[in-house]
């Protein structure tokens, strides 16, 4: 693997169930499911109250910027915004790729389907938008 993924790729995945912190969602992608636990505080107050039915979600190869400038610049931790959530690459596992992300000292974990890179290397962090359907 050479070129890495860029994406975009989206999925509208239908709610599955509600857990304490997260909600998950669920969709069928290349004969296998891609189940995306979707943090409440994405979701705002629509997560204490009624869920949505269904949700667009867009995975692509974040462009933001992942290192403070200069030499000794710091490693910027994946952002968490009310739009969008970053995740950082963990670890290949058998049909899915690990990304993981700390946020108000919990670890929420993206288990993209490897399928969606098409053979090519998997970036080191991902973007990930949350909306709704039209």
């Amino acid at each position: 693997m050479s070129d890495e993924w860029k994406g975009p790729i989206q999925f509208e995945l239908d709610l599955f169930e509600k857990h304490v912190k997260t909600i998950r969602y669920r969709c069928s992608y290349e004969n296998q499911y891609f189940d995306y636990y979707v943090p409440k505080s994405v979701l705002g107050s629509q997560a204490n109250d009624k869920c949505p039915g269904k949700i667009k979600v867009t995975i692509m190869k974040t462009d933001l910027q992942k290192k403070e400038i200069g030499f000794l610049g710091k490693i910027i931790s994946p952002r968490t915004e009310n739009d969008f959530w970053e995740y950082d690459f963990l670890k290949e596992k058998v049909n899915s790729v690990r990304y993981e992300v700390k946020y108000e000292g919990q670890r929420y974990s993206l288990y993209a389907p490897k399928a969606m890179f098409k053979n090519l290397a998997y970036p080191d962090r991902l973007l990930v938008y949350v909306g709704a359907t039209d």
